[in-house]
């Protein structure tokens, strides 16, 4: 187990891995940024943690309680992670994970854009394309530049 694991303050439902540590995602759409250490007995420490109750223009769809973060993908240059949300919405979250105090910042890209819960996302690493997966039985191809819809 890691010492700084939020056993008792979230319910991990995404893992993303980047070069220095993983980033895990889950109920009430918290973040936890972990890093590698040296340490045998911590080898990964908390380096930060965060949650989209922080940002003020999410409004939750239909009154709906709670907020999961469903999947996640970190772009090649790692300072944005794109995630999907259980109501079914693509978002971003450009943070640095260098360590430094530079604040998130949570943005919306697309608003329900499947009919039913999405269950993969993957990002693209040339193009400005996210793909993903649903329950609805459809892949999708968007452009997250444009906020449209490519195949």
């Amino acid at each position: 187990m890691i010492p700084d694991s939020p056993v008792n303050e979230c319910h991990i439902v995404s893992v993303c891995a980047y070069a220095r540590g993983f980033i895990v995602g889950g109920k009430e759409g918290k973040f936890f940024i972990f890093e590698k250490t040296n340490d045998l007995d911590m080898p990964f420490k908390l380096l930060k943690a965060t949650s989209l109750k922080n940002f003020q223009k999410y409004k939750e769809p239909n009154n709906k309680t709670g907020i999961t973060v469903t999947s996640m993908a970190i772009t090649s240059s790692e300072d944005t992670v794109y995630f999907t949300l259980d109501s079914n919405q693509l978002m971003k979250l450009s943070i640095a994970l260098d360590g430094t105090d530079e604040v998130e910042k949570f943005d919306h890209l697309i608003y329900d854009f499947h009919s039913s819960s999405v269950t993969g996302l993957d990002i693209c690493i040339r193009k400005q394309l996210i793909v993903t997966c649903s329950k609805d039985q459809s892949v999708r191809i968007w452009n997250y530049a444009t906020k449209s819809l490519e195949i």
